[in-house]
């Protein structure tokens, strides 16, 4: 499938989602799209914060929030590690020796509060790293290709959403698909 076909599909799941309710297309109801379009229990989007080192803008889903506090609360985890500049991160078993040793005080909270898998992806403006998107999951496994291909989409269409876009930045998804066309 081509990334404009991909593109116009979560395009056509978040409006529809907003049709549905009558109101405009927002971050919130992207996170909300994105949940329910995917396969994962949680979706939260976190972004540089002059006063913390990150700050929640939404949190769907049942600790979805309360990963994110975590993290900063113990200082490491996937989120801070994409915030920090790190590439995109890919755990399918939060349980695993691997990821327990990566991150000790955080996985190991994440576990015993039941999420399996984490899919941390970075947002960016041009060059610039302005956040994460992150999908948690109650299961162990892998994101199958087309839904992380999805998940790309929804944190593309999450930036040109997020009030902290600088002015003259897309924050009407509608208006950004006409300039594309």
């Amino acid at each position: 499938m081509t990334e404009a076909t991909r593109a116009d599909r979560v395009w056509t799941v978040v409006s529809a989602h907003a049709n549905s309710l009558h109101v405009p297309v927002s971050l919130r109801l992207l996170c909300q799209a994105a949940a329910a379009r995917l396969p994962v229990s949680g979706v939260a989007v976190s972004v540089h914060s002059g006063r913390v080192v990150s700050e929640v803008l939404c949190a769907i889903g049942p600790l979805s929030r309360e990963l994110e506090e975590l993290q900063l609360t113990v200082g490491e985890g996937p989120s801070l590690q994409v915030l920090a500049g790190g590439p995109s991160v890919l755990v399918s078993e939060l349980d695993s020796a691997e990821q327990q040793a990566r991150w000790p005080l955080f996985a190991a909270a994440a576990v015993e509060a039941g999420v399996r898998a984490l899919f941390a992806l970075p947002l960016r403006l041009g060059a610039i790293r302005v956040g994460v998107f992150v999908l948690s999951s109650d299961r162990p496994g892998w994101l199958p290709a087309e839904d992380l291909a999805e998940a790309w989409v929804f944190a593309e269409l999450a930036v040109r959403q997020s009030p902290r876009n600088p002015p003259g930045h897309w924050n009407d998804l509608s208006t950004a698909r006409r300039r594309n066309r």
